[in-house]
């Protein structure tokens, strides 16, 4: 009986001493070899744990990285979509549909079953297919701004091939401390290039300094900065343009039509034009180069000029109609021509002119500057002289390609005007016909 329990404790302790041997009795495991076993438990490899990390990244950008090339895909039906083809010939569609390796015969696309899909159609990927752009605007988007907004986004994806899903933006409804608030929002979302219509151009050197920080490029567009800052940006290195308009040759053109009338501008004859000359903002470099050069212009035409107010309306038709209706009570006859920063103001303008008694190009003339659709209407009906057309097409166009630019590391110079236009009774159809375009 003892013999018999002497042989089972002895058993016992040789089992436990089995189970301890690999175990307790092993120095404790690196955190990296218990991930090790971990990953080998789960029967997955370690390239499956890393491309996991990308789950949060949406299905198009993360098929878009990983893409060799991209093609349409015409179906027999005749619809088109877009799809990328993979490093293994294999064909995704944008929303990530995976339609297998396949068979490319004269532009054919066909399984490896032996299912016809359509023809494709090579179509080169864009560099900047995966850019992040955010876009920080100073007005809503039913202004003008917003014309321009939707036509810099119609080339940025059509002719650029940025991702429309890539491109966030916001509008202050000029309100400057909105604008920095909301760009401070934009710049949280780790964009990779900026593009700022400066609400407040008083606010720029922060706004650049803002995305300095956070080694983002900034595209100024439409209203241009001052000289001393945009000097900044080029002794200090910082990643920061302008593109948009010139207000020293958008004014110079303003005091052209002028001078270019029949009598000049001087409808009383009497040698000297008096002016009224309405600002948006005095402290806009843009707007007083503007204001300026109508009356240089003017001036190196020959002809003599005499101010009899400066006011400023805020770029706002309703404040604009205000001051000028005070203004005609008050100068009477001797107001000859006015000059407006803008077209809201010029429109405001005519609205008193009419509402006064007189008749513009008869004996009191009016010149905007912008360019808008319904500014060239109303001097097809004789209500306003002439405007100075700011290409916002073009402004579009230059927007883009300074943000391009800035993605690829082209950032030595800093400042890209657009040309100007002229716009009289005699083109201003024609202009209509291409914004409406």
């Amino acid at each position: 009986m003892k013999k018999t329990l002497m042989i089972a404790v002895l058993a016992c302790v040789l089992v436990l001493a089995g189970c301890g041997k690999g175990k307790g009795t092993q120095s404790p495991k690196s955190d990296e070899s218990v991930a090790a076993e971990a990953v080998q438990n789960k029967g997955i490899d370690k390239r499956e744990t890393d491309e996991s990390e990308t789950e949060s990244i949406p299905t198009k950008e993360r098929v878009s990285r990983n893409a060799v090339s991209g093609a349409n895909l015409t179906r027999e039906d005749g619809s088109v979509s877009f799809v990328y083809i993979m490093a293994d010939d294999s064909v995704v569609s944008e929303n990530g549909e995976n339609f297998g390796v396949i068979r490319r015969e004269d532009n054919a696309m066909v399984t490896g079953d032996g299912t016809y899909l359509g023809s494709l159609s090579p179509v080169e990927l864009s560099p900047y297919r995966n850019s992040k752009v955010a876009v920080s605007l100073a007005e809503r988007m039913d202004s003008r701004v917003g014309v321009m907004y939707r036509s810099m986004v119609s080339y940025m994806v059509g002719t650029q091939g940025f991702a429309a899903e890539n491109i966030h933006m916001n509008d202050c409804g000029l309100d400057p401390d909105v604008q920095i608030e909301q760009i401070e929002v934009l710049l949280g979302n780790k964009p990779d290039v900026i593009i700022v219509a400066p609400c407040d151009v008083n606010n720029v050197s922060e706004i650049t300094d803002m995305c300095s920080k956070k080694g983002v490029p900034v595209v100024y567009i439409m209203s241009e900065p001052d000289e001393a800052e945009e000097i900044r940006w080029k002794s200090e290195k910082i990643r920061a343009c302008y593109a948009g308009p010139d207000g020293i040759r958008s004014g110079s053109d303003q005091g052209a039509i002028v001078a270019t009338l029949h009598n000049k501008g001087d409808i009383n004859e009497d040698g000297v034009v008096k002016y009224i000359m309405l600002q948006g903002d005095p402290n806009d470099p843009t707007g007083c180069a503007r204001s300026e050069y109508s009356v240089r212009s003017l001036n190196e035409n020959g002809v003599k000029t005499e101010m009899l107010l400066l006011q400023k309306a805020d770029w706002e038709r309703k404040k604009a109609k205000k001051v000028i209706s005070d203004a005609l009570e008050k100068f009477g006859d001797d107001a000859e021509v006015i000059f407006c920063g803008n077209d809201e103001m010029a429109l405001g303008a005519a609205e008193a002119v009419e509402q006064a008694g007189r008749k513009c190009g008869k004996d009191i003339f009016i010149v905007g500057a912008v360019g808008s659709v319904e500014a060239m209407r109303a001097i097809l009906d004789g209500k306003i002289t002439g405007t100075v057309f700011d290409d916002y097409k073009a402004q579009a166009e230059w927007a883009g390609n300074r943000a391009a630019s800035m993605l690829d590391g082209d950032d030595t110079e800093t400042v890209f005007y657009t040309n100007p236009t002229k716009i009289t009774a005699g083109n201003a159809a024609e202009m209509i016909e291409y914004c409406e375009k």
